[in-house]
């Protein structure tokens, strides 16, 4: 029976990470321990990819650091040698995606009961239908059911939970001293390339829509999503069994410690209004006016 893989496109700061958990805890999945490969940025040269390959340069050094160290003392450790094995694999995917199948089919290997496998990896919103197709054909050539999942937050709302999480990493790694909170300059944040990118729906979701069969896209609200109801519906789209959810528990959540100006909200508000139009005319203005908070809001 063919497996189904799970290319989880994001959005940004709308659950993904809670679903990585769920999935990654499923007894019917197998997601491996990197819940973002983000692969497919740097092989396809796209938005801030260096940066991410010296992110992962730095975990592979880390790995082989402890690997010659058992190494060296005669030591066994096969969890840790799997995940030495993924990072190298991961690494060398971005040059060629034949090693990217190569850790798809290990952990095939690994789990071999297993449903599903995947790769949840937002910043992969941001790849175009020529992209998402070249990476459907890579997959379906390797003998998996291709699934696509991408749920989206107000728009709003979606790019000032991406930059205080930006601003909590940057305070992590001691960059943010006598920087201004994440409210100071949210505008501009919000309407750089590395936030639009990640929040137009209505460019996303129509390059989803060329790409990939109906049946095999599951699309949804972030704030409508953590329902029963909707994780049965999720399991279903999988083809997976339904185990409980806590739909309560909130992760991957950023301190809000002050709110941005009216001004900066009503001015991402507007630079933002093409994306709620084609929501509301998609999903139906009541539905996104009770959802979206800042649907109706003034600019």
């Amino acid at each position: 029976m063919k497996k189904t893989f799970l290319l989880g496109l994001g959005a940004q700061k709308a659950g993904t990470t809670w679903i990585y958990r769920y999935l990654h805890e499923h007894p019917e999945c197998e997601l491996g321990n990197i819940k973002e490969q983000a692969v497919f940025p740097a092989y396809f040269k796209v938005g801030d990819a260096q940066k991410r390959t010296l992110g992962k340069v730095k975990k592979l050094q880390e790995e082989l650091t402890k690997f010659q160290r058992r190494v060296s003392q005669g030591k066994q450790n096969p969890a840790a040698d799997r995940n030495l094995l993924d990072r190298m694999d991961n690494l060398a995917a971005e040059k060629d995606l034949g090693y990217y199948v190569a850790y798809a089919n290990r952990l095939v290997r690994q789990n071999p009961d297993a449903k599903l496998i995947g790769d949840i990896t937002p910043v992969y919103s941001s790849l175009n239908a020529e992209q998402l197709s070249e990476i459907k054909q890579l997959l379906e050539g390797a003998g998996f059911d291709v699934k696509v999942v991408f749920l989206m937050r107000d728009p709003v709302e979606r790019c000032y939970s991406a930059v205080r999480m930006g601003h909590r990493r940057d305070k992590a790694g001691g960059k943010s001293a006598g920087k201004a909170g994440p409210h100071a300059h949210f505008a501009r944040n919000a309407t750089s390339d590395w936030c639009n990118a990640r929040t137009r729906y209505e460019t996303i979701v129509p390059d989803i829509e060329k790409v990939f069969a109906p049946e095999n896209v599951f699309l949804g609200l972030y704030e409508t999503f953590f329902s029963t109801e909707k994780i049965q519906g999720l399991c279903k789209f999988l083809n997976l069994s339904y185990i409980d959810a806590d739909v309560d528990k909130k992760v991957n959540t950023s301190p809000r410690e002050e709110e941005p100006s009216p001004e900066q909200l009503a001015e991402v508000r507007k630079f933002y209004d093409a994306t709620y139009r084609f929501m509301a005319e998609r999903e139906g203005e009541d539905v996104i006016a009770a959802a979206w908070p800042h649907y109706n809001r003034s600019f």
